[in-house]
């Protein structure tokens, strides 16, 4: 979990599903959202823990699934 993950791994996302043939608008907001996922994990992980990110592309749909080695869950707030 370095500083500069976010933002090589939204460049790796980024190729990725360009290959797929998932471009333009639909490519940035992955992009974006992958970003804000991997630099949440890289705050909010343990110091020196990992981060993981699996990239699943069926046609159109893309499933991005960003983990670190923390033990707490997420808070949804309102």
């Amino acid at each position: 979990a370095e500083t500069t993950a976010p933002r090589a791994i939204r460049h790796w996302v980024m190729r990725a599903i360009a290959a797929a043939e998932i471009v333009g608008a639909p490519n940035q907001v992955v992009e974006l959202l992958t970003g804000e996922l991997v630099s949440n994990a890289v705050v909010h992980g343990p110091e020196g823990g990992s981060v993981r990110v699996r990239l699943t592309v069926h046609g159109f749909l893309v499933r991005v699934e960003v983990t670190d080695e923390g033990t707490g869950r997420p808070t949804v707030l309102h």
